[in-house]
């Protein structure tokens, strides 16, 4: 699913971590809901696990953030 949003495999802008982490929120990809959160607690989301600070979150980075949850 991740892929679907990183057509050129640079990582995902806040927007598109907006719309995958909806889809996750509702089970889409069959590996367990994640936590409910809101539009808010994505942006803080996305701020923790940008560690590169680049404005964009890579596949490491979402699966690191993920793992850490």
């Amino acid at each position: 699913m991740f892929r679907e949003y990183d057509k050129d495999k640079t990582g995902l802008l806040k927007e598109d971590l907006k719309k995958l982490m909806r889809r996750l929120m509702n089970d889409e990809c069959i590996i367990g809901k994640i936590p409910r959160l809101s539009d808010d607690e994505v942006e803080n989301v996305f701020d923790d696990w940008n560690t590169n600070k680049d404005n964009k979150i890579t596949w490491f980075e979402f699966r690191e953030g993920l793992n850490r949850w």
